[in-house]
């Protein structure tokens, strides 16, 4: 099954039908990322590896990997800023790519780890930003 099923073009139509109402922001975070990418003509793929690394958002230009993006509510909790950072610096040491970024709800920031340079950004600065 692809991970896309639940994605949904309108972002307040799962709240609106959902028998249930569990707040899941970080999910509409992910699904407006998502929806960007898509506008920004991306090709868009999930990650997971052996180990269980996930990457939200694998963007490959003529058909190699390029950008690695993960979506995060926050890094405030240590096992979910270890999580985000150790999945982007397996997928770039795969990829031999340099640069990943997380999106959060309302977070800026920048990561070293080791040759990855990651940039924490909040969704909204990165939405407004050109590519």
């Amino acid at each position: 099954m692809s991970p896309w099923v639940s994605t949904c073009l309108d972002t307040g139509l799962p709240t609106a039908v959902a028998a249930q109402f569990p707040e899941n922001r970080g999910r509409y975070l992910e699904n407006i990322a998502f929806l960007e990418l898509l506008r920004r003509g991306k090709k868009i793929y999930y990650y997971k590896d052996k180990k269980g690394h996930e990457i939200d958002f694998l963007i490959t230009e003529k058909g190699k990997p390029q950008n690695l993006i993960q979506v995060a509510m926050d890094l405030d909790q240590p096992q979910v800023r270890e999580r985000e950072i150790r999945s982007l610096s397996a997928a770039a040491a795969l990829f031999n790519i340099r640069e990943g970024i997380i999106l959060t709800e309302d977070q800026k920031t920048e990561i070293k780890e080791e040759k990855l340079r990651i940039k924490v950004l909040p969704l909204w600065h990165w939405l407004i930003q050109s590519e």
